[in-house]
């Protein structure tokens, strides 16, 4: 586009020269030739014709920066969307870590409370057992704390004893568990819960991080991995 622009001003400097000549010519003359109302005439109509091209180009070039301003926009508009769409999943998936933080204080409590109740009804069974001798000899169940004992798998291991806690979800966060779906699980929900529920089922630390070691291709040297990392174990103590 600007390399013929500069042609056709070329052109049309040339020719307005050559006409500014010719009247210059006549003007110091005593006569007035024929011929220069015919090259006159000549060179004006080659100069309207220049001038018609020159803005025809005009034309076509603001066209062409409608149509990118147009796309641009266009393309703003839908990158906009698909933003507003990804914000709107992170926000849901937030939302869901949420609500199954709220379910896990749920059920932790409601256990605690079923604790609390078992304990008052051994102490009252005891203090009738003291008043009551058709009691003597009654030997309540042993209770046993589900956190502590038959839902804990213990393993040796030297020097260190590791057991694995009921849900080791519970050792992570909501916000590490937001980051770690984010960063590790690409956003998917599903792949993080059942990778937790996998490791859950190990019975140690070293098998934890050698199955994280095979079937992950993650940085190693990441410090989100290292924290991924870090929660993990704290589910084994």
């Amino acid at each position: 586009m600007s390399e013929n622009k500069n042609i056709f001003l070329d052109k049309l400097l040339s020719e307005t020269k050559s006409l500014k000549d010719s009247v210059l010519e006549i003007k110091n003359s005593d006569s007035m030739p024929f011929s220069f109302f015919r090259e006159s005439f000549e060179r004006t109509q080659e100069i309207s014709n220049l001038l018609h091209k020159l803005e025809f180009m005009q034309i076509d070039d603001m066209k062409r920066q409608m149509e990118k301003l147009v796309f641009f926009l266009s393309e703003s508009e839908k990158k906009g969307k698909v933003q507003e769409i990804e914000l709107e999943k992170a926000r849901e998936n937030e939302r869901e870590l949420t609500r199954d933080l709220e379910k896990e204080k749920y059920r932790e409590s409601e256990q605690q409370q079923q604790e609390r109740d078992v304990v008052t009804i051994g102490v009252n069974e005891e203090q009738v057992q003291n008043r009551n001798v058709y009691t003597e000899g009654f030997v309540l169940p042993e209770y046993r704390n589900p956190h502590t004992t038959d839902f804990v798998v213990k393993v040796n291991s030297h020097k260190n004893d590791y057991e694995a806690i009921i849900d080791i979800k519970r050792g992570v966060s909501l916000n590490d568990r937001f980051i770690f779906q984010r960063e590790l699980f690409n956003n998917s929900r599903n792949d993080m819960n059942s990778t937790l529920e996998k490791l859950n089922s190990l019975r140690s630390y070293q098998e934890a991080y050698k199955y994280i070691r095979d079937n992950f291709t993650w940085d190693f040297e990441n410090q989100i991995v290292n924290d991924f990392l870090s929660a993990v174990k704290k589910g084994f103590k």
